[in-house]
């Protein structure tokens, strides 16, 4: 054996992308392993036919054992032999692939050797079969690489540094990298594990498919079989029937090795436990399968019907799971390609209001402003992330071309009818154009890419909504789940605030009851839901006034001492809409089913009415600390992972965006109560988390309005409160909710 004196290690030049890097040098090393790993066993083959011989050396012929070791060495080589074939044909370099092709051809020559050996029984026999062996262990010592290229990984490496020696070890722990170490983490994935799982759901629905379209046929096949053989009158019309029943059970045979097949394939380790309850379905889909074959065989065609019918059936609701099954995966990546859409379209319009901003700026002061360049980069940037987004498409209408085949469809249609081509060609004009500050000419060209992108972005979101489901039902679900949200927030408020004004025992504000309180805080929310304008003004809409309804239950009963309260609201809410019949009894429905909703969660546990309107099903502990409520008590994991769930369920980022912030708020709340141990500042929680989502509930209002209705009257325009009117619209609200005249 040759062994080089040194073995060079040089630092890896940095790759552009870290990810792509460590795939290169895993590739690498597998590559090296394998080599070794070659070079190893052809080393052991020479040990053992070099002992082989050393034994029969006192003889000119091989015993019986000396026999059966030697064909063992054959058996090695042979494998080491065609190792080392698999290895050429993924050899890329030059020099690996002749030495190995040079080692191929001595491992052949060591293998004919050694079968006359065992052929004749000729100790004479071995020394050309090892001279051969020992000159395919040189040439595979070729392979090993001298220089060495070596770079900073985030993953230990321990594992294959141990098959260096130790004097590369320690030359390669001596060498200083001038790249610094990145300690910054990186985000890994299950990507490549729920590729593998799509994938192999997909195979076993495609197989489900096949199995049941032939069991439906088979049936139909019997059935067709079992009326003519009731019609048939001579004996050779009964024998050639009876050759069908025979040809259709030899299929049925076939069917049930096709479904044990299926059923290893579901046995697999990567799908035993997914497939665990679908595997049982199909065991008893087998039987019947089996079943009608042995009454085939016995020419019960009825009973071989009812068998084939049931096991159809049972594999067509096997391929309905799957089906949904597989259509639940595209869920997540049709939400983000939904995102990515909208997004991409918003940018583009941003881009377009700005070069006619330009437009006019220039008109007006006649000053280059150089702001075409920073429009080309971003239309460059749009460019690319059209072309990203397109080669998404294409790949989820390939993947759902078997279980989804309407979304397929839907996005095939899209990326057909609107061409990155043309979209690609514009973009690249107007960023030119732009460049050379040629606004007018850049807005002319930029139209069509515009319109384009607004083209894919409504196709990608008619596409996800064959998956994702309604969007209007999706609202409604959130909205219900806001209401249940709001309302644990608000009697966990009202309850620390009884049990406040009980400990301080304070006698001198005997008229500041906490109905008082929460009256003050039902006008704040209030004035979060104004518009701001003349109170006299009518509301938008039908919608608005279902809205001011809603917040007038969940805000609970009035004060019996103050009736004219609620007229003030409804009259400050109401409006001279003309509502169609139509509407007026759908939004009544949705009324009296919330309102019947509320009158329910206020009701105590024996049936009679929570007079203080805040009463939750079961009586709570009448006092602060107690161990129920989302922001002080156990409940708070169950209450943000219930935000969660409705962020989740919204498609519009802005309002995923604010309910986000709602939960950052209630956590930091929660963080600063555990750390602390001091009681929450209670108007700082309704302000900062009951009134942002009394707002997002009725964002959603209006946003189910729009979808419900194209007659309905909405506000298109949603500016806040300017800061100089926002304490006069405040104390307006305060006023009217508290009955002052």
């Amino acid at each position: 054996e040759v062994r080089h004196f040194e073995e060079i290690f040089r630092e890896s030049e940095a790759s552009q992308s870290q990810q792509r890097q460590n795939q290169q040098q895993q590739g690498q090393q597998q590559q090296g392993q394998q080599q070794d790993q070659l070079a190893q066993l052809q080393k052991q083959i020479i040990s053992a036919t070099w002992n082989i011989k050393r034994q029969a050396a006192q003889s000119a012929s091989l015993d019986r054992q000396q026999k059966e070791d030697v064909d063992v060495v054959l058996q090695s080589q042979a494998d080491v032999l065609q190792k080392a074939q698999s290895a050429l044909a993924e050899a890329r370099d030059p020099s690996a692939s002749q030495a190995l092709q040079d080692a191929s051809k001595h491992m052949e020559r060591s293998v004919e050797h050694l079968g006359e050996a065992i052929e004749s029984a000729a100790a004479t026999k071995l020394t050309p079969a090892l001279s051969a062996e020992q000159a395919a262990y040189q040439e595979l010592l070729k392979l090993k690489r001298q220089d060495n290229q070596v770079g900073r990984s985030r993953q230990s490496s321990g594992r294959s540094n141990s098959g260096r020696s130790a004097r590369s070890q320690q030359q390669l722990q001596q060498l200083e990298l001038r790249q610094k170490e990145d300690r910054y983490e990186i985000e890994r994935s299950a990507q490549s594990q729920q590729q593998t799982a799509q994938r192999e759901d997909l195979q076993v629905l495609n197989r489900l498919r096949e199995l049941a379209r032939r069991q439906n046929e088979m049936s139909n096949k019997l059935k067709e079989l079992q009326a003519a053989l009731r019609q048939a009158e001579t004996e050779e019309q009964r024998q050639e029937i009876r050759r069908q029943l025979k040809r259709l059970r030899e299929e049925q045979l076939e069917a049930l090795r096709d479904v044990d097949e299926l059923q290893r394939r579901m046995e697999e380790p990567q799908n035993r436990q997914r497939m665990s309850e679908a595997r049982e379905q199909l065991a008893d889909s087998r039987s019947r399968i089996r079943q009608s074959a042995e009454e085939l065989e016995q020419e019960m065609v009825s009973r071989a019907v009812t068998s084939t019918t049931r096991a159809g059936r049972q594999l067509e609701q096997m391929r309905d799971e799957f089906r949904r099954r597989t259509s639940g995966q595209f869920e997540q990546e049709m939400r983000q390609m939904r995102d990515q859409a909208q997004q991409l379209d918003e940018r583009q319009k941003e881009i377009t209001d700005e070069i006619q901003r330009q437009l006019d700026l220039k008109q007006k002061t006649l000053v280059d402003s150089g702001a075409g360049k920073d429009l080309a980069e971003r239309i460059e940037e749009q460019k690319q992330s059209a072309e990203e987004l397109v080669e998404r498409m294409k790949e989820v209408s390939e993947q759902s071309e078997i279980s989804e085949p309407l979304l397929s469809k839907k996005l095939y249609d899209t990326v057909r009818q609107k061409s990155t081509g043309d979209i690609d060609r514009s973009l690249e004009v107007a960023g030119e154009l732009l460049r050379r500050n040629f606004l007018r000419q850049a807005q002319e060209v930029e139209k069509p890419a515009a319109q384009g992108i607004e083209g894919i972005r409504k196709g990608v979101e008619e596409a996800a909504q064959s998956v994702l489901g309604d969007e209007a039902e999706a609202i409604r679900t959130a909205q219900r789940q806001l209401d249940e949200l709001i309302r644990q927030v608000d009697e966990e408020a009202e309850r620390a605030g009884r049990a406040g004004q009980r400990q301080s025992g304070d006698s001198n504000e005997p008229g500041a009851p906490a109905t008082d309180q929460r009256r003050r805080a039902d006008a704040r929310r209030r004035a979060g839901g104004g518009r701001g304008g003349d109170p006299n003004e009518p509301a938008s809409s039908d919608q608005q006034q279902r809205t001011n309804a809603q917040r007038g239950g969940r805000q609970g009963s009035q004060d019996p001492n103050q009736p004219q309260q609620a007229t003030a609201s409804a009259n400050a809410g109401g409006g001279g809409n003309r509502q169609t019949d139509s509407q007026r009894q759908g939004n009544g429905q949705r009324s009296s089913q919330r309102d019947g909703q509320r009158q329910a969660n206020n009701r105590n546990a024996d049936g009679r009415a929570d007079p203080s309107g805040w009463g939750g099903g079961q009586r709570l502990p009448d006092q602060w600390g107690g161990t129920r409520g989302p922001i002080t008590g156990e409940d708070f994991r169950q209450w943000s992972d219930r935000l969660r769930d409705v962020e989740e369920m919204l498609s519009q980022r802005d309002l995923r965006n604010e309910a986000a912030r709602v939960r950052d708020r209630a956590r930091s709340i929660r963080v600063e109560f555990k750390r602390h141990g001091k009681e929450p500042q209670w108007d700082l929680v309704r302000e900062q988390i009951s009134r942002p989502l009394v707002e997002l509930s009725r964002r959603l209002d209006e946003e189910l309005a729009k979808l419900e209705s194209r007659e309905a009257l909405v506000p298109i325009d949603r500016d806040p409160v300017p800061g100089r009117f926002a304490e006069l619209v405040r104390r307006y609200y305060e006023n009217l909710g508290g009955g002052d005249q």
